[in-house]
């Protein structure tokens, strides 16, 4: 682009600026003579490069007309970036603290060397002035108007401006090595006043961007943070990178860059290039990116507390507008309490009829023993009053004690104490979220077996190591004799349990009149169900999350015992010989029978080689006295365990028709954003709908009726509605 010399007032493209006054020279016309080629080195020169005037011993006017110009520059975002930057905010903190000492009476500096160390002089502009040649120093009129401008900047607090959507937006943007910057900037006749500043810092992947990628980030960040200024109508867009102007043709690449300009479609800009030397804000914001929120400290004098002083009571007011009786008349509405109106009338004649009350400023108090004095609450804010203290984010949902405690400090009306137990016993949130303390629900109720083949108990443990290929065993325990059969297993599926009970099961020992197992859904699919129900067995479901009446729960704890003394100093081996553990198993001595396992179910014991080695005989046992031997034994063990279970639990029994809560057991996720630690202790409410037997029922819940649920009582809590 030609521009016209300074000196010659021709024409040319080939050309330098000075670095002082930016003023354009023919390259002919100045001592750098001719440069035909950009050079490395003519490029320096080219940067460096001053004109006569500048170079001339009254340089230091004009240098300090091209800093006046440079602050007003900077005056605009001053604000933003001193609360945005840490160190710029201590540099006008000391330039204020030298106001304050009397800067505004500075001399006037007499040499270079003044000029440049004046400690009242902001310190980013020390690079500036240190350019200031060494010679005499000339102190004319037009070097006094300029400091006194200069100065008054500097003691002037920059504001930013209010949105104008009447006007056009422009936006200046630029990406750094550090970061990247937005500038949200409106004409208002006096050139760009800055509306908004903003930057961030590049996270380590944005660190390897290249400089194209960069400052369309940059545009990014600034489209996103402005969007609610942006989006209505067409603004401007400048960058200092021109290849950007034409963002559009870069599409084409691909990647990041495609995805970015899909985001810049809803927007209506025009983009125009800004040299990099006029877009220094952005430049300085990239550079010293700052992510934070920028958090001013307030003031050393707090403004007036008053009743509507929102500033002041912020905080507050996000809890009061949830009770908007609270703005009631407090004074009005003890006059129109039927109970105290009379104590107020009687109190204003003069009458002693009520000693335990005064008026103070015509407010009614109640005088405590200890001579303290408590606003009478009328009846229509007590409710008010205890919602306020426990149900908002102020009360946070104490207990009854807390809540009257906090609450008798201010307040007084008749049973008060009762009054708040009552709401807050009715506290739906509080019956969710807060633990049962009380004593377990449900006395000991089992059905006990009394033969052989009545009751079988599945489950599976693992996932445990690999070991010849298994990862997991299928536990299968008779309900009276507590035979136990391991078999080893790959997988856990509906199928691979079926064909282990085919093979190891059925095929050997054949079927049992009941099958229980746990709500797995290895073990609640219809392809198990229809299996069992083919095999002419009921089967039968535990309640969930409650597996204490399942025996093959005790027996897995059995196995990982004979398991980690196995196979402590190698867990692969664990599938190796499983037999013989199984052999063991059965072959223990059991406390409640007071048999072994393979003693009732076969009514002998296990031969073993030590017994066939030494030729030991077993003994035969006759296996219908045996039986009733240990049907007794475990009569009197259930009893025994039963004495001391009851003592630990409290017999709660609920009806038909009965809301109550159920216990939640739920699973940190991560991704989801849940915690276990803050989730509710209990859901509903549900109502009971059957007792299917002393300690167990059917529940359906009360908001969606398809919601059914089986529960044991321990599982369960009464609920308590809010009663008005």
């Amino acid at each position: 682009m030609e521009q016209n010399c300074a000196w010659c007032q021709s024409a040319t493209d080939d050309g330098v600026e000075c670095s002082v006054c930016d003023q354009f020279f023919h390259a002919a016309c100045t001592r750098l003579g001719a440069v035909d080629k950009w050079t490395r080195k003519s490029t320096e020169r080219r940067n460096t490069w001053k004109c006569d005037a500048c170079a001339s011993p009254h340089a230091e006017n004009a240098k300090i007309t091209r800093l006046t110009r440079l602050i007003e520059g900077l005056r605009s975002d001053l604000t933003q970036v001193v609360h945005e930057n840490t160190d710029l905010k201590a540099r006008v903190t000391a330039l204020e603290q030298a106001l304050q000492d009397g800067a505004g009476a500075l001399p006037p500096p007499t040499t270079p060397e003044a000029f440049k160390h004046a400690d009242k002089i902001p310190q980013y502009m020390e690079n500036e002035i240190i350019k200031v040649p060494h010679c005499p120093m000339v102190w004319d009129a037009n070097a006094e108007n300029a400091w006194q401008h200069l100065r008054t900047l500097l003691t002037t607090p920059p504001v930013l401006a209010t949105p104008d959507f009447s006007r056009r937006f422009q936006v200046f943007t630029d990406g750094s090595a550090r970061g990247v910057s937005a500038i949200l900037t409106q004409n208002d006749g006096n050139g760009f006043h800055p509306v908004a500043f903003a930057s961030r810092k590049l996270s380590k992947s944005e660190e390897n961007y290249s400089a194209y990628e960069l400052e369309a980030l940059a545009i990014t960040f600034a489209f996103k943070k402005y969007r609610i200024y942006l989006e209505h109508s067409e603004f401007d867009l400048y960058t200092d990178h021109k290849a950007l102007t034409a963002i559009s043709d870069l599409a084409k690449n691909g990647g990041r860059m495609a995805r970015w300009i899909t985001q810049f479609m809803p927007f209506r800009y025009v983009a125009h290039h800004i040299k990099g030397k006029d877009n220094t804000f952005s430049d300085y914001l990239s550079r010293y990116p700052v992510d934070a929120e920028v958090k001013v400290h307030p003031p050393a004098t707090p403004p007036p507390c008053d009743s509507l002083n929102i500033l002041h009571r912020t905080g507050h007011l996000r809890i009061l507008k949830d009770f908007p009786d609270i703005f009631i008349d407090f004074d009005a509405s003890q006059m129109s309490d039927p109970e105290l109106e009379p104590i107020i009338k009687s109190l204003r004649d003069g009458s002693n009829a009520h000693p335990n009350y005064i008026l103070k400023r015509n407010r009614l108090y109640r005088v405590l023993n200890n001579g303290q004095h408590r606003a009478v609450v009328p009846s229509a804010l007590v409710d008010t009053i205890i919602r306020y203290y426990h149900f908002s984010k102020f009360g946070s949902h104490w207990g009854t004690q807390r809540t009257f405690q906090h609450i008798r400090k201010y307040f007084f009306w008749k049973n008060m104490h009762r009054s708040i137990q009552s709401q807050i016993r009715g506290c739906e949130v509080c019956q969710k979220t807060k633990s049962d303390r009380t004593k377990p629900q449900g006395h000991l109720s089992s059905s006990l077996d009394t033969r052989v083949g009545q009751t079988l108990y599945l489950d599976t443990t693992g996932p445990l190591p690999p070991s010849m290929g298994y990862r997991h065993i299928l536990i299968a325990v008779d309900g009276f004799s507590r035979f136990t059969i391991l078999v080893p297993l790959t997988t856990v599926t509906s199928k691979s349990i079926m064909n282990a009970l085919n093979t190891h099961v059925f095929r050997h020992y054949g079927y049992w009149e009941r099958i229980v197992t746990d709500n797995a859904t290895s073990f609640s699919s219809h392809k198990f169900t229809s299996f069992i129900h083919s095999t002419g067995s009921r089967h039968t479901f535990l309640i969930p999350y409650y597996p204490n009446p399942n025996l093959a729960e005790r027996q897995i704890q059995n196995l990982k015992t004979a398991l980690r003394a196995k196979c402590h100093d190698d867990h692969s081996k664990w599938a190796h010989d499983l037999y013989l553990t199984q052999l063991s198993l059965n072959s223990a001595f059991n406390e409640s029978t007071k048999f072994s396992p393979v003693e009732l179910f076969f009514g002998r014991p296990l031969n073993t080689p030590l017994n066939l080695v030494w030729d030991i005989p077993s003994e035969q046992l006759h296996l219908p006295t045996t039986w009733q031997t240990a049907i007794a034994n475990i009569d009197a063990a259930h009893k025994r365990h039963a004495a001391v279970y009851n003592k630990r639990h409290v017999n709660v029994q609920y009806s038909v028709g009965d809301k109550v809560l159920l216990k939640t057991y739920i699973i940190s996720d991560k991704q989801k954003g849940i915690t276990k630690k803050l989730s509710p202790k209990y859901w509903g409410p549900f109502q009971i709908v059957k007792k299917i037997s002393d300690v167990s029922y059917l529940l359906q819940n009360c908001e969606d009726a398809a919601i059914h649920r089986t529960a044991h009582v321990s599982q369960l809590k009464i609920f308590r509605t809010h009663r008005k």
